[in-house]
């Protein structure tokens, strides 16, 4: 947010560096939920979180280079926002603990 402040009150910047956050805890919470994507081989879950940051640093990086607000938001309609959502609707899952939550088995003790 610094940068943004840095380079100039351009909405894109924001937008950009809301989606470069987002796909980076994204990828994140997808490498870390070994037991929800158990079925997967590790090379193919680490592609698969490797994708989810990749395709966020991309949108984000178009609404930084569109820099106006009406750019960001007409390239948002002509994709029908569906890489916002793409992006934004697992992020939340993860972190309201809807998918992705551990199978920790409790050890009872006698």
């Amino acid at each position: 947010m610094t940068s943004a402040l840095w380079h100039g009150l351009y909405p894109g910047y924001y937008l950009g560096f809301f989606h470069f956050f987002m796909g980076q805890q994204l990828g994140r919470f997808i490498f870390k939920s070994k037991e929800m994507f158990e079925f997967l081989p590790p090379i193919v879950r680490k592609g698969l979180a490797w994708f989810a940051s990749m395709f966020a640093l991309n949108i984000g990086g178009s609404f930084f280079v569109l820099l106006g607000f009406h750019n960001a938001i007409s390239f948002s309609i002509a994709t029908m926002f569906i890489p916002s959502i793409v992006i934004v609707v697992p992020y939340l899952l993860f972190t309201l603990g809807i998918v992705g939550k551990s199978k920790k088995h409790k050890v009872k003790s006698h």
